[in-house]
């Protein structure tokens, strides 16, 4: 997981034709506002917010001021390492002690009051600690949502007026189970996901639900994937620890050092 331990946003004023020019700079931190000054991730919303995965909670910047959310707001951890905006526009929080959702046109008092933002619940995943620290999310293309957890893959679809979770088989050697996390979690655009683990190196689960495994060596640097982004194209870049992956839309892929 990548950490940044000072938030710094680039804002742009103005453009000036400049040779070498210096583009001016802001530092955010808890003097501003922030949570706190370590962010595990910046997500920005539909409507423009920006939302700011901290250590110390769950930040939201309007652009002249931050609005926190913590435990004491619903969240059964302070530590927020993912957040993922749904196409309904409700809004899922990735925790190191469990899975939340955050619905801003619902109230606990009235169910209905237009933008509160106090309606976080919290969905239990798995019966360990470990599968309810959830580490990143995306969103099916029938908006069941997935979430990678230290031990597990989970895939969230209405039950109702609830949530059921379901473990997902991934279909990862037993020898690699074993201290497998799922660090990103990437729609490819075709109905399938990418997921980047540790230990265990890239995976690919295709529409039809066939998985294809890249990297599969345990404990060497190219088996714990840090971060991953899927182009437009199909194309997707992973990035372990030792360069970057390049996958093409036949499969093939190619290291970056």
């Amino acid at each position: 997981m990548r950490r940044v331990s000072v938030l710094a946003m680039s804002l742009w004023m103005s453009v000036i034709p400049a040779a070498a020019e210096r583009l001016p700079v802001r530092t955010y931190s808890t003097a501003d506002g922030l949570a706190q000054d370590t962010v595990n991730r910046v997500v920005q919303d539909s409507l423009g917010f920006l939302w700011f995965c901290t250590d110390g909670g769950l930040s939201r910047y309007d652009g002249y001021r931050f609005t926190n959310f913590t435990k004491s707001d619903g969240l059964p951890s302070n530590q927020v390492v993912d957040l993922l905006e749904a196409r309904d526009h409700t809004y899922w929080i990735a925790t190191s002690a469990g899975l939340s959702h955050l619905d801003p046109a619902a109230s606990p008092e009235s169910g209905a009051g237009a933008g509160a933002l106090d309606r976080i619940v919290t969905i239990p995943l798995g019966e360990t600690d470990g599968e309810n620290q959830v580490l990143s999310l995306a969103e099916e293309p029938d908006s069941a949502i997935m979430a990678g957890t230290v031990s597990g893959l989970f895939r969230l679809a209405r039950n109702g007026t609830g949530w059921r979770a379901d473990k997902i088989e991934t279909t990862i050697p037993p020898a690699l189970l074993e201290g497998v996390q799922f660090n990103r979690l990437v729609a490819d655009g075709q109905g399938g996901f990418w997921w980047a683990t540790r230990r265990a190196g890239l995976y690919h689960r295709g529409r039809d639900g066939l998985v294809s495994h890249l990297r599969a060596t345990a404990d060497t640097p190219s088996a714990n994937i840090r971060g991953l982004s899927a182009e437009p194209d199909g194309t997707v870049w992973a990035a372990p620890r030792d360069g970057l992956i390049h996958v093409t839309r036949d499969g093939s892929s190619s290291e970056l050092r």
